[in-house]
């Protein structure tokens, strides 16, 4: 609770340096009229690094963009919101999709006899996905109140087919990891428009109870507006997991970091 006490307080600091930015004092007047945003196509192209860490014995993860895109099968990002007054309901949702493959080198035996583990290929689909459904509320035009669930999960698929004859051969479909995960988040929207065309906004939430002992996210961008409907946005985003487990009597702590630039389109009607 410290630090999210922290954590708030210096948000609400950068939020008035915003607000007393402005010559008015009061918000412009409210309307009834429903309004809608639909930020899509977007890309977001992150960086990922973390660590595993079972009972001292580490694993560092560095895996950078040029990697993922690489190796990437399936990707998804987009965003909705939906607002009438100071109220709004937002859901956010990305889906990363990746495949690796190599071929095992055989384990032999007997001169001229099969080898005992001959080769095999070995592919990988790893799934990693977030998705959000928040609630907020606007106190000003430039400070917005939001609160959440936040589903992260992870799904790790190994399938394993045999290239060879051998004595023992290995075939079949595996799953490693699967699971999905929930926290309650809290967090602010920031934002100052600079005219017509151009405007700044900080998001930045932190999980406050759930599966995950850290779940911290942030995203600021830049955007210019072409006219009322239709608008390039383009910043950088940060998303960090960490967890400590107990499985089958050892300690397993892992920790994921994705960050990396982003670009997307906002339709606005």
């Amino acid at each position: 609770m410290r630090q999210l006490t922290g954590v708030l307080a210096g948000l609400l600091l950068v939020s008035t340096v915003l607000i007393s930015g402005e010559a008015q004092t009061a918000d412009q007047p409210e309307t009834d009229q429903w309004r809608f945003t639909v930020n899509f196509p977007m890309v977001w192209l992150p960086d990922i690094k973390g660590k595993i860490d079972t009972d001292g014995d580490r694993t560092d993860i560095d895996i950078p963009i040029s990697d993922i895109l690489d190796n990437l099968s399936t990707g998804f990002i987009g965003e909705l919101y939906v607002g009438k007054g100071r109220w709004e309901l937002g859901w956010r949702s990305m889906f990363l999709g990746v495949e690796l493959s190599s071929t095992t080198e055989p384990i032999t035996g007997i001169p001229g006899r099969p080898p005992i583990v001959g080769k095999h290929r070995v592919e990988i689909e790893n799934d990693l996905f977030t998705s959000d459904l928040v609630g907020a509320y606007r106190f000003h035009e430039n400070f917005e109140l939001y609160t959440g669930v936040r589903r992260t999960g992870n799904k790790t698929t190994f399938r394993i087919t045999p290239r060879e004859d051998s004595l023992i051969n290995v075939k079949g479909r595996y799953t490693v990891i699967d699971e999905e995960l929930y926290d309650w988040v809290l967090g602010v929207n920031l934002s100052r428009d600079f005219n017509d065309r151009w405007s700044l906004a900080l998001q930045m939430d932190l999980g406050l109870k759930g599966d995950n002992d850290t779940n911290n996210f942030a995203n600021a961008f830049l955007s210019y507006r072409f006219n009322e409907r239709h608008a390039l946005w383009f910043g950088y985003r940060y998303l960090k997991l960490a967890n400590a487990v107990r499985e089958q009597g050892s300690k397993v702590e892992s920790e994921y970091i994705q960050s990396g630039p982003t670009l997307g389109w906002a339709w606005s009607f």
